[in-house]
């Protein structure tokens, strides 16, 4: 057989088998979704993860494109492609430790990436990023407040970024949206989770900042707010973004269940149209990983919180078993 025949048997079989599981198990994980504009045949998202499978200069491989294409085959119905870098060659805050579509040479890599996805029935969303402070090599955070990995090990103590490097990546991030929708993404996700620069922003103990974005909850939050409105309006009202966050860094002094739905709601009301909800940074991993020595569901209230807040959908991560 042709490998356009095996491809549609693969379909046929796998539509035969999610319509048993939707009938007689988990007719709500089955059903179809609606984020923004656009519609998922399903519920089940497979959520961002920094591969490492790039090329050297942080192009997408074969080896890129075949690994998204074996989970779009699985039936999933949402990916998000993780990690992928807006700063292009020769930027200040390039790296070619990421994916990156930074510049009109990643555009035709990102497309058959996108193509192949789509191939097999599954949306696909692009998530920007910058690791801000959890790095072993000199970086930028919200502030020069020193992260640790969840040995105790300390990273490398950033500097604070300037509000002109802050600026200059609200325009980045708009210009890789626009990039994005022109390889055919269905969505930009906005990483401010997990300890990362964005994040950081949110965090009282990590923003110490006395400018525009620190201080009180609406000045955290204002660059990431400043990061949505940059990509609706560059590529298009019409364009879903999702901002992901996480509820609870587990850390006292730090972002928690108190201010992350009031968070949520800011978001909303700046344009995003769902929330990735998910909890931890580096430092934290032994607290929020699902691992069996911690209560199953013990991160429901988390979600609960945010979504009682907003009208919006919400992705959850990790485990829920009800």
């Amino acid at each position: 057989p042709s490998v356009s025949q095996n491809r549609k048997r693969a379909i046929v079989q796998r539509n035969i088998k999610e319509n048993y599981m939707s009938a007689t198990h988990f007719s709500h994980l089955f059903s179809e979704g609606q984020i923004g504009n656009f519609k998922v045949k399903n519920r089940i998202v497979m959520l961002p993860m920094a591969r490492q499978f790039q090329g050297i200069d942080g192009e997408v491989t074969q080896k890129t494109i075949d690994y998204y294409v074996e989970r779009a085959r699985g039936g999933v119905g949402l990916i998000t492609v993780g990690s992928t870098r807006v700063f292009p060659p020769g930027h200040k805050f390039y790296t070619p430790a990421s994916l990156n579509i930074g510049d009109d040479r990643y555009l035709p890599g990102h497309c058959d990436l996108v193509q192949a996805i789509h191939t097999w029935g599954a949306k696909v969303a692009i998530q920007f990023g910058h690791i801000g402070g959890q790095t072993v090599h000199q970086s930028v955070a919200a502030s020069d407040v020193q992260q640790f990995f969840c040995d105790g090990t300390a990273y490398c103590k950033p500097r604070p970024i300037t509000k002109s490097e802050i600026y200059d990546m609200i325009e980045l991030f708009g210009q890789g949206a626009v990039m994005a929708k022109k390889a055919g993404y269905d969505m930009v996700e906005i990483h401010a989770a997990h300890g990362y620069l964005l994040s950081g922003f949110l965090s009282p103990k990590l923003n110490l900042r006395t400018d525009e974005f620190g201080g009180i909850l609406e000045n955290r939050v204002r660059i990431i707010v400043e990061l949505v409105r940059q990509i609706k309006h560059t590529a298009g009202t019409d364009f879903p973004v999702c901002v992901r966050i996480s509820a609870n860094d587990f850390i006292e002094g730090s972002i928690g269940i108190e201010e992350s739905p009031n968070v949520a709601k800011i978001l909303e009301q700046a344009g995003a149209d769902v929330i990735s909800v998910s909890a931890g940074n580096h430092e934290t991993q032994h607290l929020s990983n699902d691992i069996m020595r911690l209560d199953e569901d013990f991160k429901r209230p988390l979600f609960e919180a945010v979504k009682k807040e907003i009208n919006i959908p919400i992705i959850y991560t990790k485990y829920l078993n009800q």
